[in-house]
């Protein structure tokens, strides 16, 4: 396909404009009828406007898409994991790495509920509100417990697990080490 640049497009565009102008003088000078007067003159400012405008139009909406993808995923950046069509977020803090809870426990296949979060704040003491965020979630080893005492009749969290201890905390601890 050719790459057209706008200067070519514009030139395109003030052709195809003169050639709507000649072509409405002379069909009015050849015919006798003035409808063609009427509906062809009013067309130009029209097509002249369209002209000037498209490129701006254009722009205007490229950078639009440009820029709302690039909030759509800002705030995700570098801070997600992706694991069977779920987003596990995860945090560092210090040398800690933190998981939300809510997107854990949906990998895990359960609901996170209020009654859950009491008893996993009783039985985890890495399960607290994340530095730095408005989440609460798990530290690595709060994480590694918590889908111990799942994986028993479930093989999904199983896979969960050694997901976890070799993709995303293996890299973590990779990139924390300067490898």
């Amino acid at each position: 396909m050719e790459d057209v640049t706008f200067s070519q497009s514009a030139n395109k565009a003030w052709f195809v404009i003169l050639l709507v102008i000649a072509a409405s003088v002379a069909l009015y000078f050849y015919t006798d009828n003035d409808w063609f007067l009427i509906v062809l003159v009013p067309l130009v400012p029209f097509v002249i406007w369209g002209s000037w405008s498209g490129r701006f139009i254009v722009a205007g909406i490229s950078g639009m898409r440009r820029h709302a993808s690039r909030q759509a995923l800002g705030k995700w950046q570098g801070n997600y994991y992706q694991w069977d069509n779920q987003h596990i977020r995860v945090y560092e803090s210090g040398d800690d790495v933190w998981i939300v809870d809510k997107d854990l426990i949906h990998a895990a296949g359960m609901n996170p509920d209020a009654a859950l979060r009491r008893k996993l704040k009783i039985s985890y003491g890495g399960y607290r509100k994340i530095p730095g965020t408005k989440f609460e979630g798990f530290n690595e080893k709060a994480v590694l417990q918590f889908l111990l005492n799942k994986q028993e009749n479930n093989p999904d969290v199983t896979r969960l697990k050694l997901w976890l201890e070799r993709e995303v905390f293996a890299t973590l601890r990779r990139k924390r080490e300067g490898k």
